[in-house]
């Protein structure tokens, strides 16, 4: 039942979804989703707290970084698609 999530039992599935390599990000957007259910769920009276608050995400940050093509490296792009 929803009043059996408890913030420690939270808090292991989202270190589950860190051991199976999920992005911080990825993890992120799911703990988004569950506080904002959670919150529905302490306004429409169903809980009393939202056992979501005060987890830690832990994971790595992608730092991909998105780059970017010189202007000048422009004309030579479009000639080699041709």
């Amino acid at each position: 039942m929803l009043q059996d999530v408890k913030p420690i039992m939270y808090q292991k599935f989202l270190n589950q979804l860190t051991d199976k390599n999920y992005s911080k990000r990825s993890i992120e957007i799911v703990h988004t989703t569950m506080f904002n259910a959670m919150e529905k769920a302490v306004t429409l009276a169903k809980i009393e707290k939202n056992p979501c608050l005060g987890v830690t995400i832990k994971g790595q940050s992608k730092n991909d970084g998105i780059t970017f093509m010189e202007s000048s490296d422009i004309p030579r792009f479009l000639q080699a698609t041709l």
